[in-house]
Protein backbone atom coordinates (compact mmCIF):
# COMPACT_ATOMS: atom_id res chain seq x y z
CA UNK A 1 0.00 0.00 0.00
CA UNK A 2 1.23 3.43 -0.98
CA UNK A 3 1.37 6.36 1.69
CA UNK A 4 -1.38 8.39 -0.72
CA UNK A 5 -3.70 4.60 -0.21
CA UNK A 6 -2.74 4.42 3.37
CA UNK A 7 -3.25 8.57 4.06
CA UNK A 8 -7.29 8.15 2.17
CA UNK A 9 -7.90 5.05 3.95
CA UNK A 10 -6.39 7.20 7.05
CA UNK A 11 -8.46 10.09 6.90
CA UNK A 12 -12.18 7.80 6.54
CA UNK A 13 -11.64 6.05 9.32
CA UNK A 14 -10.42 8.41 11.40
CA UNK A 15 -13.77 10.13 10.96
CA UNK A 16 -15.48 7.63 13.04
CA UNK A 17 -12.41 7.60 15.81
CA UNK A 18 -12.69 11.26 16.89
CA UNK A 19 -13.32 10.60 20.36
CA UNK A 20 -9.90 8.24 20.26
CA UNK A 21 -8.13 10.74 18.51
CA UNK A 22 -9.16 14.26 19.71
CA UNK A 23 -5.85 16.17 18.92
CA UNK A 24 -3.82 16.36 15.66
CA UNK A 25 -0.73 15.23 17.27
CA UNK A 26 -2.53 12.25 18.40
CA UNK A 27 -3.41 11.76 14.66
CA UNK A 28 -0.34 11.85 13.59
CA UNK A 29 1.01 9.33 16.01
CA UNK A 30 -1.36 6.71 14.62
CA UNK A 31 -0.78 7.89 11.15
CA UNK A 32 3.04 7.30 12.07
CA UNK A 33 2.51 4.13 13.89
CA UNK A 34 0.25 2.57 10.61
CA UNK A 35 3.49 3.40 8.14
CA UNK A 36 5.96 0.52 6.90
CA UNK A 37 8.87 0.12 8.81
CA UNK A 38 11.59 0.94 6.63
CA UNK A 39 9.32 4.66 6.84
CA UNK A 40 8.95 4.58 10.58
CA UNK A 41 12.34 4.41 11.59
CA UNK A 42 13.10 7.29 9.71
CA UNK A 43 10.27 9.82 10.68
CA UNK A 44 10.86 8.35 14.27
CA UNK A 45 12.98 11.16 14.80
CA UNK A 46 11.04 14.04 13.25
CA UNK A 47 8.26 16.20 14.44
CA UNK A 48 5.91 16.65 12.86
CA UNK A 49 2.29 19.17 13.79
CA UNK A 50 0.17 18.27 11.17
CA UNK A 51 -0.60 15.13 9.33
CA UNK A 52 -0.28 17.30 5.98
CA UNK A 53 3.57 17.31 6.94
CA UNK A 54 3.53 14.08 7.78
CA UNK A 55 2.08 13.03 4.94
CA UNK A 56 4.40 14.92 2.31
CA UNK A 57 7.81 13.91 4.21
CA UNK A 58 6.67 10.51 4.10
CA UNK A 59 5.54 10.51 0.11
CA UNK A 60 8.93 12.07 -0.86
CA UNK A 61 10.88 9.04 1.61
CA UNK A 62 8.86 6.50 -0.59
CA UNK A 63 9.99 8.29 -3.53
CA UNK A 64 13.57 7.87 -3.05
CA UNK A 65 13.19 4.19 -1.82
CA UNK A 66 11.05 3.26 -4.85
CA UNK A 67 13.90 5.13 -7.14
CA UNK A 68 16.66 3.80 -5.38
CA UNK A 69 16.70 0.56 -6.98
CA UNK A 70 16.79 1.75 -10.41
CA UNK A 71 19.45 4.29 -9.61
CA UNK A 72 21.92 1.44 -8.15
CA UNK A 73 20.81 -0.99 -11.31
CA UNK A 74 21.58 1.80 -14.17
CA UNK A 75 25.03 2.56 -12.29
CA UNK A 76 25.89 -1.15 -12.31
CA UNK A 77 24.69 -0.80 -15.85
CA UNK A 78 27.46 2.11 -16.64
CA UNK A 79 29.80 -0.12 -15.37
CA UNK A 80 29.66 -3.35 -16.85
CA UNK A 81 29.41 -1.42 -20.53
CA UNK A 82 32.81 -0.28 -19.56
CA UNK A 83 33.66 -3.63 -18.47
CA UNK A 84 34.58 -2.64 -14.90
CA UNK A 85 33.08 -4.96 -12.27
CA UNK A 86 30.70 -3.16 -9.82
CA UNK A 87 33.30 -2.26 -6.79
CA UNK A 88 35.95 -0.59 -9.43
CA UNK A 89 38.87 -2.74 -8.28
CA UNK A 90 40.76 -4.69 -10.80
CA UNK A 91 39.48 -8.40 -11.28
CA UNK A 92 41.31 -10.73 -9.07
CA UNK A 93 44.26 -13.15 -10.13
CA UNK A 94 42.87 -16.40 -12.03
CA UNK A 95 44.30 -19.46 -10.60
CA UNK A 96 45.96 -21.94 -13.40
CA UNK A 97 45.34 -25.52 -14.08
CA UNK A 98 48.10 -26.44 -11.17
CA UNK A 99 46.26 -24.40 -9.04
CA UNK A 100 49.14 -21.86 -8.33
CA UNK A 101 48.60 -18.18 -8.93
CA UNK A 102 51.00 -16.50 -11.11
CA UNK A 103 53.97 -15.13 -9.92
CA UNK A 104 53.09 -11.46 -9.36
CA UNK A 105 50.80 -12.63 -6.22
CA UNK A 106 53.12 -14.95 -4.59
CA UNK A 107 54.41 -14.66 -0.78
CA UNK A 108 57.55 -13.71 -0.26
CA UNK A 109 60.33 -17.28 0.06
CA UNK A 110 57.64 -19.26 -2.02
CA UNK A 111 59.05 -21.17 -5.09
CA UNK A 112 57.28 -22.45 -7.96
Amino acid sequence: MTVLEYERTFQNLSAFASTYLPLERHRVERFCDGLRQELRMVLIAMQFQSIRELVRATKGMERVIRDAPKQWSSRVRQLELKGENSSGRPPLPKKGKSGKSSKQFQRRGDAI
